[in-house]
């Protein structure tokens, strides 16, 4: 349940950003009121079985090649912000970044990680890279896919 609320809030807040930037960016009252409006009905209808079906898909349960409309940059659009940063990439490094990996991946560890790898020992390595994320995934009420799908992003800093 708490990976659950995690999400909700993260998913709202990248909403809330969009707006907050198209608030910025467009000029008109007119406008503002009404995407301001049009995300509190937003709000207000976000039920329990919309988050379960959130959850779900940032866990893997359908699969590695599910794309849930709600995780893509167009979901998140008001459509007046103009050219902004991918609103889903956002979403993803809130959830879990790789600032927030490296408090528990910290030098040390990545040490550790590096002499491993070099002396050949890739099983012990990815053990060691994987027990952390599951403790980082844990601590930080993150679905373990969403978490080793963002690893997969820059595990290659790692593997230098």
């Amino acid at each position: 349940m708490r990976e659950i609320r995690k999400i909700a809030r993260i998913h709202e807040f990248v909403h809330f950003l969009a707006i907050v930037y198209t608030a910025v960016a467009v000029k008109t009252e007119p406008l503002r009121t009404t995407l301001m409006e049009k995300r509190q009905r937003t709000m207000d209808r976000l039920l329990e079985p919309d988050l379960l079906t959130l959850y779900n898909a940032l866990s893997g349960k359908f699969g590695p090649d599910y794309a849930l409309p709600e995780l893509t940059d167009a979901h998140f659009r008001t459509g007046h912000e103009g050219n902004t940063p991918d609103y889903d990439l956002l979403f993803y490094h809130f959830l879990f970044s790789r600032e927030l990996f490296e408090t528990y991946f910290d030098a040390t560890i990545q040490e550790q990680f590096k002499t491993l790898l070099t002396a050949g020992n890739t099983e012990e390595a990815t053990s060691l890279l994987f027990r952390i994320l599951r403790l980082a995934t844990d601590e930080k009420d993150v679905p373990f896919n969403t978490a080793r799908n963002q690893l997969a992003q820059w595990v290659h800093v790692y593997t230098r």
